[in-house]
């Protein structure tokens, strides 16, 4: 009897959960591009990214303000720019791919019902020149969304590698609420 009430209550409780998100996003996927600044862009283009985080309040567009502004979020993304090519004293050298594979986490803001703002930090792996490093990434965005669940996310990235001068890109991703 006991097994039939505990079966019971596990069919509710997990098609109650899947009814109740079935209009509630807490998840988006981001993917775009990255253009480098400051010395950055002297030696490599422009590069691609793709990202995936979730958070404890509903993203993309909503019908009435949301009662939860703040709440926490976390993810994770990889990104690749381009290597440029140039010409020094008569010989040419081709400036190696730069990727970076990061986790993240910080704080998500919903002051509009279109919009939310996420401030987040973490650690990546780089991949440069054949050597792996280790890094600090910080990342602004703000996620316009323009239907229920896609919006447009202009963002400015920190990498931070040990020793290093920080590397600074803006950019600007297709997100999808899920």
């Amino acid at each position: 009897m006991k097994t039939k009430w505990f079966s019971f209550l596990c069919f509710l409780f997990f098609t109650g959960s899947a009814a109740a998100q079935s209009k509630s996003y807490s998840r988006t996927l981001a993917a775009g591009f990255s253009l480098p600044a400051g010395d950055f862009f002297q030696t490599h283009f422009p590069g691609i990214g793709i990202e995936v985080s979730a958070a404890g309040l509903r993203c993309g567009r909503m019908s009435v303000k949301p009662k939860k502004k703040f709440a926490f979020t976390y993810g994770g993304g990889i990104q690749y720019y381009f290597g440029k090519k140039e010409t020094v004293s008569g010989y040419s050298y081709h400036y190696p791919a730069y990727t970076f594979v990061n986790a993240f986490g910080g704080a998500v803001y919903n002051p509009h019902k279109i919009v939310n703002i996420s401030l987040t930090t973490g650690p990546a792996l780089s991949r440069y020149n054949s050597s792996t490093r280790f890094n600090i990434v910080a990342n602004l965005s703000a996620s316009y969304f323009l239907t229920e669940r896609w919006g447009i996310t202009p963002a400015l990235m920190l990498i931070n590698e040990i020793g290093a001068a920080p590397l600074w890109s803006a950019g600007l991703k297709a997100s999808y609420a899920f």
